[in-house]
């Protein structure tokens, strides 16, 4: 009996032991050429964190002694944070922006999985005091996702 093909759907029936994997090596090769020459791996987080006015000095307070001293040896680097309105509203909530960069898809979920103490502490504060947060997870996008290889069949 041939088994069913691999499909995104997760309704379709299929059968997870023929799936492959996807090394560097299909990633390079799926490229766009133009993209190929320049560092494309890089993973940028834009966190997004919702919240008053009035918070917004406590937060970036322990953003600075809590979770930048050991974000470096997570492989993560603080590039730029922003404020959005440039404004304190007593009617409206600002947005803290926070952007960072990790080397690749890989570092992204080692830094994932090697988040310390502080770090959890500051995130679980952070959430006392925001309205909401949200983390985006981005590559470039000029060069195209890279596509599994899949077969059709498995046999």
């Amino acid at each position: 009996m041939n088994a069913m093909p691999i499909r995104d759907n997760p309704r379709e029936t299929h059968d997870r032991a023929f799936r492959p994997q996807v090394t560097g090596a299909d990633i390079a090769a799926s490229l766009h050429p133009a993209c190929a020459a320049r560092d494309t791996t890089m993973i940028h987080i834009l966190d997004e964190i919702v919240l008053a006015p009035r918070h917004l000095a406590t937060v970036l307070s322990l953003l600075e002694s809590q979770y930048l001293p050991g974000s470096a040896a997570r492989g993560l680097a603080l590039l730029q944070r922003w404020v959005s309105p440039p404004v304190a509203l007593e009617d409206a909530p600002n947005t803290l922006w926070l952007l960072w960069q990790v080397a690749d898809a890989p570092a992204y979920y080692a830094m994932r999985a090697s988040i310390d103490a502080p770090a959890l502490a500051f995130w679980s504060t952070v959430s006392t005091l925001c309205d909401t947060r949200r983390r985006h997870v981005m590559a470039d996008a000029a060069c195209g996702l890279p596509q599994r290889k899949e077969p059709c069949d498995a046999a």
